[in-house]
């Protein structure tokens, strides 16, 4: 779903997460999408589509579209994005 200029969002619990410690459970779109370029290596850039959000009193800028939808949605597989090894196990 794409969003766009003045659109009000209701905050994933990851979103309330990010927001801190104030309890926002809305924001609001001030631009986007837009394109973003970032220079990641002497030669290299890397593009993304970004937003920039209102949360209370706090403006987020240059979120990546990815981030901004974890953000605004709550996440059906609640499992972790990458494995953790502990100790001495067989994985590491």
């Amino acid at each position: 779903m794409e969003y766009k200029k003045g659109d009000l969002v209701r905050l994933s619990e990851f979103g309330k997460l990010i927001a801190g410690e104030k309890m926002y459970t809305t924001g609001v779109v001030l631009e986007g999408p837009y394109d973003l370029s970032v220079k990641t290596g002497e030669k290299v850039t890397t593009y993304y589509v970004a937003y920039d959000i209102l949360v209370g009193d706090e403006v987020m800028k240059r979120v990546p579209v990815d981030f901004f939808k974890r953000m605004v949605q709550n996440e059906k597989d609640t499992k972790r994005m990458e494995e953790v090894v502990v100790g001495d196990s067989p994985k590491g």
